[in-house]
C-alpha cells in the first residue's frame, strides 16, 4: 500500500478553522433558540442554557442575563448558577438582588451563591439574617425551606454577637429552626 505523502496548504487550514468556528457558532445559536424557546421542554431550555455557557464561558454573559430576566422560574434558577460557574464575582451581586426573586428554588439558589463566598462572610451574614426574617420565606408560621437552608449556614459557625438573634429563633414555633438555633447557641456556650 502506497503512503500518501502531502502538505496542507496554509488556506485549507484556515477555511478549515473558520468552518469549525462556525460550526460552533451555529451550535450556540442552536442551543440559544432551544434555550429561550418557550415551546420547549424545561430539562431542554435548561441543559441548552448550560451547555451554551460551557461553550462560549464569559461570551454568554449577555444571554444569561436575559434568562435571568425571564418570566419563566427555571431560566432565572439555570442563569444565575451557570453564571456562577463563569463568573463567581459577578453572581454574587446578583445573587443579592435574587433574594428578591418570587421563586423560591431562585432564592435558595442564590443563598447557596452568596455562601460560598467566603471573603464576604460578615456581608452574607447580615444579608442573611435579614432574609431568615423576611414574610416570603413563611407561609403562615411554617418555614419554607430556604429559612433552614439559612439558618443551618448561620449556625455552623456562630458569632458571639449574634447571641440575641439565636435566642430569637429559638423561640419560633418551627421545631426545625428552634433546634437549629438551640445548636448554635450550645457552640455559642462553649466558647
Amino acid at each position: 500500500m502506497k503512503k500518501l505523502n502531502f502538505k496542507l496548504s496554509p488556506l485549507f487550514v484556515v477555511c478549515a478553522l473558520s468552518l469549525s468556528l462556525s460550526a460552533e457558532a451555529e451550535t450556540y445559536q442552536e442551543l440559544r433558540l432551544k434555550a429561550f424557546s418557550e415551546a420547549e421542554e424545561m430539562s431542554v431550555r435548561w441543559n441548552s442554557l448550560m451547555q451554551m455557557t460551557k461553550m462560549k464561558k464569559n461570551e454568554s454573559v449577555m444571554d444569561l442575563k436575559k434568562a435571568l430576566s425571564s418570566n419563566t422560574w427555571y431560566m432565572r434558577n439555570a442563569g444565575l448558577i451557570a453564571l456562577d460557574s463563569i463568573n463567581p464575582t459577578l453572581a454574587y451581586d446578583i445573587a443579592k438582588k435574587q433574594l428578591n426573586d418570587p421563586a423560591l428554588v431562585v432564592r435558595s439558589a442564590a443563598v447557596d451563591i452568596l455562601v460560598k463566598n467566603k471573603n464576604k462572610t460578615a456581608e452574607v451574614r447580615e444579608i442573611l439574617w435579614k432574609e431568615i426574617h423576611s414574610k416570603k420565606n413563611k407561609v403562615k408560621s411554617k418555614s419554607l425551606w430556604i429559612r433552614p437552608q439559612i439558618s443551618q449556614y448561620l449556625a455552623a459557625e456562630p458569632m458571639p454577637q449574634e447571641r440575641e438573634k439565636f435566642l430569637s429563633l429559638a423561640d419560633e414555633k418551627d421545631d426545625e429552626i428552634r433546634g437549629i438555633a438551640q445548636t448554635a447557641l450550645q457552640k455559642l456556650q462553649k466558647n
